[in-house]
């Protein structure tokens, strides 16, 4: 049923997420791009956070972001390594 709560899915290394904003509680739940692929034809989404969305217009826009969409985007992301630097030179 659309709308309802899910188990969360298993987090493995890094995935990359699309916002799509949910017309039954308006929040802006993250997608990864193969549960958008899947989901494309019936329109509705399931969510990293467990959440099945029943996508709003995709032309409007985006609603507040899900707290605990944010929470699961943010723990699966590198922590580690350097930070990049930019390729402009420093004068002198």
């Amino acid at each position: 049923m659309p709308g309802t709560d899910a188990p969360p899915p298993r987090v493995a290394g890094r995935r990359y997420t699309t916002p799509i904003t949910c017309c039954v509680d308006g929040l802006a739940h993250d997608v990864t791009d193969e549960d958008a692929a899947a989901g494309q034809r019936s329109g509705v989404y399931q969510a990293v956070c467990g959440y099945r969305v029943v996508a709003a217009a995709l032309a409007a826009p985006v609603g507040r972001s899900c707290a605990a969409c944010t929470a699961m985007t943010a723990a699966t992301q590198p922590t580690t390594g350097r930070a990049r630097r930019g390729r402009h030179r420093c004068p002198g």
